[in-house]
């Protein structure tokens, strides 16, 4: 095998490979012994039809065998060679005519590589100092917060129309073409109004804000793509919306009793260990807005080309989260406004994607040039860490991130490699005063 190197840019290659007359030749007969115990000829016993006829009826069949079996074998072998270590590999098209018996084989491979740039010095960069401090306000808010969350639903019985913040129950009933349709009907469905939620494309705050006890509300959504009923997906859904009872949040008061409710002594310990909460969320905020503000000069002050492929399927990831988000706000509405927006949402997103692909590729070149590297327990660690977030088992979130293949758990182990280069970055970074 021959083969030659060729620079396109200084992250694609092309590999140009020749393939010996003799392998070439090896290949074909490979490829008729296989097909000889495939195929059934009349006249012939199973694997005895001649070589002769089998080439005058399959030679076109046998090529293209060959072709599939050479093209990625040889590009790999000659990946290996080079010792290059390609993030894609794109293997060449090639009519099977081609490749001829008695003559040697070439073809050109293109790869992508990881761009090779000089690493600026990355100790002392210079931050400027955070001086936010937690507030008798923040102090406040995060009680309140606490209370929130500890309120209880009264139903409301005075007679009055629902305002932002009720909590409104109601039934649903859903109808395309005047069919009632069992997948749409709800029962005791709790709204918060305020909280933007949506049903079927409906926004709920608009229609159920100055209702009340007993009314009912038709409006119309649409079915969203669906592929357990695709016989109802893009279909306009007629809803009846029916108000059960409207109910009111009761905060508690907050005193010692709040406190103790909560498993405290009283209600200045709840307040120091509502602020001591407060300070050490507030360095968590400020080490992240440090170390965003890091990635950032990173980004800014190193200069290389980005492989295609890498942008490409940042923006495809990107694109899917925006799309899935739209439509859970909006439904299946392909309207002129949905369109604009998303072609507005495109474009912002291809600047965004190279900066993320620019500052992986970065951190991949520090975290390599210290040497950082992975333990089991980490790993491990942060598999616990994600399906305690996802509130899914171990199990589950590995079965999920093993799905993606091997590029699935390549960017898991990623991640936590680029965690270890940022904070050294970070721990090396000068604060002004």
């Amino acid at each position: 095998m021959k083969v030659e190197v060729g620079e396109i840019s200084s992250v694609r290659r092309t590999l140009t490979i020749e393939v010996s007359e003799e392998d070439v030749k090896k290949e074909f007969a490979r490829a008729y012994t296989d097909l000889r115990k495939r195929v059934r000829v009349p006249g012939f016993r199973p694997g005895k039809a001649p070589h002769s006829l089998l080439e005058r009826k399959y030679a076109d069949v046998v090529a293209e065998d060959v072709v599939l079996k050479l093209v990625p074998d040889y590009s790999r072998r000659a990946v290996k060679e080079s010792g290059m270590s390609p993030i894609m590999v794109e293997f060449p098209s090639i009519d099977h005519k081609s490749i001829h018996t008695d003559k040697a084989f070439s073809f050109t491979t293109t790869i992508e590589i990881k761009p090779n740039f000089k690493m600026n010095d990355i100790n002392g960069i210079p931050l400027s100092k955070e001086t936010r401090k937690i507030t008798a306000e923040d102090e406040e808010k995060a009680l309140d917060a606490l209370r929130h969350r500890q309120a209880t639903l009264h139903e409301v019985t005075e007679e009055r129309e629902t305002v932002e913040g009720d909590f409104v129950s109601v039934d649903i009933s859903g109808f395309v073409g005047g069919r009632p349709i069992e997948a749409l009907t709800q029962t005791g469905v709790l709204v918060h109004l305020g909280s933007k939620s949506s049903y079927m494309g409906v926004e709920l705050d608009a229609q159920l804000t100055a209702q009340r006890k007993g009314d009912t509300i038709d409006v119309t959504g649409t079915y969203p793509k669906d592929s357990s009923h695709s016989d109802l997906s893009g279909k306009p859904v007629a809803l009846a919306i029916h108000v059960r009872a409207v109910k009111a949040s009761v905060l508690p008061e907050l005193d010692d009793e709040f406190a103790t409710d909560l498993g405290l002594t009283s209600l200045g310990e709840l307040k120091q260990k509502v602020r001591e909460g407060l300070e050490v969320q507030l360095k968590r905020d400020t080490e992240k807005l440090y170390k965003d503000q890091l990635v950032k000069h990173l980004v800014d002050t190193h200069t290389f080309d980005i492989p295609p492929s890498l942008l490409q399927e940042e923006m495809a990831l990107a694109m899917q989260h925006v799309e899935h988000d739209h439509q859970h706000e909006h439904g299946d509405d392909d309207g002129s406004e949905k369109q604009d927006k998303l072609r507005t949402l495109r474009a912002n997103i291809q600047e965004t994607a190279m900066a993320q692909v620019k500052a992986r590729l970065i951190l991949d070149a520090i975290a390599k040039e210290q040497g950082f590297t992975l333990s089991d327990d980490e790993i491990e660690t942060e598999y616990r860490s994600l399906a305690e977030q996802m509130k899914l088992s171990v199990a589950e979130v590995k079965r999920k991130v093993h799905a993606g293949g091997d590029r699935g758990v390549e960017r898991l182990k990623a991640r936590l490699l680029h965690l270890k280069a940022i904070q050294h970055v970070y721990d090396n970074a000068h604060i002004q005063d």
